[in-house]
């Protein structure tokens, strides 16, 4: 990166936020009970779920009722969760430890801040306002609502998006996101991949060492201010 713009894509939820893991399952619960459904979403599973759209929380909570249409059963929960969604997040919602300063870090290094969520783009624009940290974000990708179920690739569109921003600015890249699968996006974008591990998503070294030797070396931090230390190191400050 020496000498050279650069792009930091930024996953949101779990990353740049916190706290939005009690939203997602004061949502979930709701929707399940309006829905006329029993099963409730446990803490671990929000935590290891964390990172989907909400069709997949649903299709998964109701996968194991066999007498409902699990894809169009799981788009209805979907929209209604949007929908009620954004009152839940605003009482739990806060920016992560850390974040402000790194994305700030980030600018002053002459580098741009890009947001990659799962979030409808709509949403995704709330939620940063809720956080307070819209000043330093230069763009924001989100994923429609539309496009999810019928074998749609979160990782795929992602890449898509990232790769068609990048060659239009001609900037190297970095990938910051906290799920280990998502890995994939930095291989195929070309970007340096860097996992945030924090609370509640430390992962094991058993669960990682698959993905290294699928996706290649990614870097891990357990703190955001972190992403600076890294980028100094690449750009040789």
């Amino acid at each position: 990166m020496a000498g050279e713009p650069f792009d930091v894509y930024w996953d949101f939820h779990g990353v740049l936020e916190k706290d939005n893991e009690h939203a997602v399952k004061e949502v979930a619960d709701r929707v399940m009970g309006e829905f006329g459904l029993e099963r409730r979403i446990t803490p671990q599973e929000v935590l290891d779920w964390y990172g989907l759209n909400w069709h997949d929380y649903f299709y998964n909570l109701i996968s194991g009722y066999d007498s409902i249409d699990h894809g169009v059963i799981a788009t209805r929960m979907a929209v209604y969760a949007s929908e009620i969604g954004m009152a839940a997040a605003a009482k739990h919602i806060k920016p992560n430890d850390g974040a402000r300063e790194t994305l700030k870090g980030v600018r002053s290094r002459g580098g741009t801040n890009i947001v990659v969520s799962n979030t409808n783009p709509a949403n995704l624009d709330r939620f940063i306002d809720l956080v307070g940290l819209g000043d330093f974000i230069d763009h924001r990708i989100g994923v429609p609502s539309e496009s999810a179920g019928n074998g749609f690739s979160i990782v795929d569109y992602k890449a898509n998006r990232i790769a068609g921003h990048a060659r239009s600015r001609g900037s190297m890249l970095m990938i910051v996101d906290d799920r280990p699968e998502n890995m994939r996006i930095g291989d195929l974008v070309g970007a340096e991949k860097v996992l945030y591990r924090g609370p509640g998503r430390q992962y094991l070294w058993s669960e990682l060492q698959p993905l290294l030797k699928t996706y290649g070396p990614f870097h891990c931090i357990g703190g955001l201010s972190q992403v600076i230390e890294r980028i100094d190191i690449l750009s040789g400050g």
